[in-house]
C-alpha cells in the first residue's frame, strides 16, 4: 500500500470532514456507486419484501408500522454483505484513480461466508437495538479489505475502535437523521407524484401508512437502501481515519514529504 498514491487527502478528520468527504467521493464515482449499492442491495431488497409483506392481501394501518421492527431487523443482519461490493470499490478507489466495480464484486463474493457470519451475529444483536452501539463498527473493512478471518477482524475491528476519539459514535447516530430523512424523501415524492397524477390528496393518513409500509412499498426499500448505501460510504472514511489515528499514517506522510523537501534543498 503506497500512502504517496492515496487519491484523497490522508489526515485526520472531524465527523464533519468525514460526512462531506462521503458526499464527495459518492458525486465522484456517481455511476459505480450507485452500480454496487444495488448489486448489493437488490437481492435483499427483494427478499425482504417477500418476508415482511406475509400473506395479508391489504394494508392495515396497525400491521404497517408493526412491520418496520422485522424489517429493520433483516436490514441489520443484512447489511455486512450488501455492503461488502461498495467497500471493497472503495478500498481501491483509494489508491486507484480507475477502480473496477467488477473486481470489487469478485472481492466480496469471495468473502461472502464469513460476511454471512457477521450478517447473522448482527441480526442477534439488533434484537435488543442498545446492544448494537457495542458492535465494532468496522468488522466489514477488517473482513474485506484485510482478509482476515472472523476472530481475527474482531479483534482488529475492536484495536480501531479503541483508537476513536468520540468519532464514531457522533458518525452511528448519524445513521437516524440520514434514515429518516431518506424514508420522508423518497415517500413524500411519491405520495406528491401521485397527487399530481390522480388528484389523490397527498396528507391523507391513509395513503402515507400504506407508502410507508416497508412490506407493501418500494419506495421503502430505496429509501432504506439509499440511506445504507450513503451510511456505508461514511463508515469506510471513519475506517480510514481510525487507521490514520492509529497507525499515523499523517505523521509518515508528513515525514516524507519534509524529507523529499530537504533532498531537494540540498541538492
Amino acid at each position: 500500500m503506497n500512502l504517496d498514491a492515496a487519491t484523497v487527502v490522508l489526515r485526520q478528520r472531524t465527523p464533519v470532514e468525514i460526512v462531506d468527504l462521503a458526499l464527495l467521493v459518492c458525486r465522484r464515482h456517481w455511476l459505480a456507486i450507485p452500480f454496487l449499492a444495488v448489486a448489493g442491495a437488490l437481492p435483499w431488497a427483494l427478499l425482504d419484501a417477500w418476508l415482511v409483506s406475509g400473506s395479508a392481501p391489504s394494508v392495515d394501518e396497525d400491521a404497517a408500522w408493526a412491520r418496520w421492527f422485522p424489517y429493520m431487523l433483516l436490514v441489520a443482519a443484512q447489511v455486512p454483505v450488501a455492503t461488502a461490493p461498495l467497500t471493497a470499490f472503495l478500498g481501491q478507489a483509494l489508491f486507484d484513480h480507475r477502480p473496477d466495480a467488477g473486481r470489487a464484486l469478485l472481492t466480496a463474493w469471495k468473502r461472502t461466508p464469513v460476511l454471512l457470519v457477521a450478517g447473522v451475529l448482527r441480526g442477534l444483536f439488533a434484537l435488543v437495538p442498545p446492544v448494537l452501539l457495542a458492535w465494532p463498527s468496522h468488522l466489514v473493512e477488517a473482513l474485506v479489505l484485510e482478509g482476515q478471518g472472523f476472530t481475527a477482524a474482531w479483534r482488529r475491528a475492536g484495536a480501531l475502535r479503541g483508537a476513536d476519539t468520540g468519532a464514531g459514535p457522533v458518525l452511528m447516530l448519524l445513521g437516524i437523521p440520514v434514515l429518516a430523512g431518506a424514508v420522508v424523501l423518497v415517500v413524500g415524492t411519491l405520495e406528491a407524484v401521485l397527487g399530481l397524477l390522480i388528484h389523490a390528496d397527498p396528507w391523507q393518513v391513509e395513503q402515507w401508512t400504506s407508502a410507508a409500509d416497508p412490506g407493501a412499498s418500494p419506495a421503502v426499500q430505496v429509501a432504506v437502501w439509499a440511506a445504507v448505501a450513503y451510511l456505508g460510504v461514511v463508515r469506510f472514511f471513519a475506517y480510514i481515519d481510525l487507521r490514520t489515528r492509529a497507525e499515523g499514517w499523517a505523521i509518515d506522510l508528513d515525514l516524507r514529504r519534509t524529507a523529499a523537501r530537504l533532498d531537494t534543498g540540498s541538492a
